[in-house]
This record gives C-alpha cells, structure tokens and sequence, in this order.
C-alpha cells in the first residue's frame, strides 16, 4: 500500500500537519492511518502511524479532519473516532464518540471543539469538551466541510 494525504492544515509553530491513511487493502485488514509534521523545507519532523481499531473491532476509516490543540496537542477524527495525539504526533487515546459522518473541526476560543457530524442520524453541529464528552448538539441543516476561525483553514485534499 501507500500514504494517501486526507487534511492538512498549518500548525501554531507554522509547520504543516497532514493526515491520512494507508490504501493498503482495507477489505482483508484493517488500515492504519498516519499524522506527519511537515517543515517548509520538506523535512518530516514527525510521522507517527496508529491503527483505527476500536475495542477489537477493525475500523476501516480514514481520517475526515483534524485539528492543533491549545497545548498544541492534535486531534483527529475519523468517521466516528476521536483520536488524540501529542505534540510529537504520538498515540494517546481513541474515544468512539457515537457520531457518524464527521466532515469537519474548529477548536473553540473557550478550548471546545466544534464538529460538523451527524448526531443521532441527523446532521449536527456538535460541541465536545477536550476529554471527548459531547456537551451539546444543534441541529444544522446541511454537513460543513470546512470552518474557519481566525483565518485558519483546513483545507480538503480530495
């Protein structure tokens, strides 16, 4: 298989952060997704590559957004996953957080992290606290791909 860059977005320090997955083929195993940290030369500061299997179940999934942390920590979620990293880029935690469909992120001046997902079948906007608790959910007539705040933007590379 290869790497398939999902997101990417500009960390704090300026560096880029890209997300993706692995195409190994994903119907006989489970994949395995990636987060690297990228210098304006082109120099890897970090890969670090973490399985999507939650509770012994094979998740399939790739990442659908991601985002830096106020301690500059990363999150990345996948379709229902909330997966925290370090500021190295190193596994900490997966959280299924019971959601479907998660198109996009936006951490919150407050340190909440906003989600576009799709909440109970129905599409949301969704506000976690940094644990991964869900604190509130509004109902959202359409799934956002993007959000900006501040002028930073996750950009779509598909």
């Amino acid at each position: 298989g290869f790497n398939v860059a999902d997101k990417a977005f500009v960390s704090f320090d300026n560096n880029l952060i890209v997300v993706g997955h692995n195409s190994l083929c994903d119907v006989i195993t489970p994949s395995t997704n990636f987060i690297s940290k990228i210098d304006a030369n082109g120099t890897v500061l970090f890969n670090s590559v973490y399985s999507v299997e939650f509770q012994g179940f094979p998740y399939n999934d790739r990442p659908r957004t991601a985002l830096q942390y106020s301690d500059s920590s990363y999150f990345t979620f996948t379709d229902s996953l909330l997966i925290k990293h370090s500021k190295t880029g190193q596994f900490i935690s997966k959280t299924n957080l019971g959601l479907s469909e998660i198109s996009s992120s936006l951490l919150l001046s407050n340190g909440a992290i906003l989600l576009s997902a799709k909440h109970t079948g129905s599409n949301s906007l969704v506000t976690l606290t940094a644990n991964g608790l869900i604190s509130s959910t509004t109902a959202f007539p359409a799934l956002l791909t993007k959000m900006v705040y501040y002028g930073i933007v996750a950009l779509d590379c598909h």
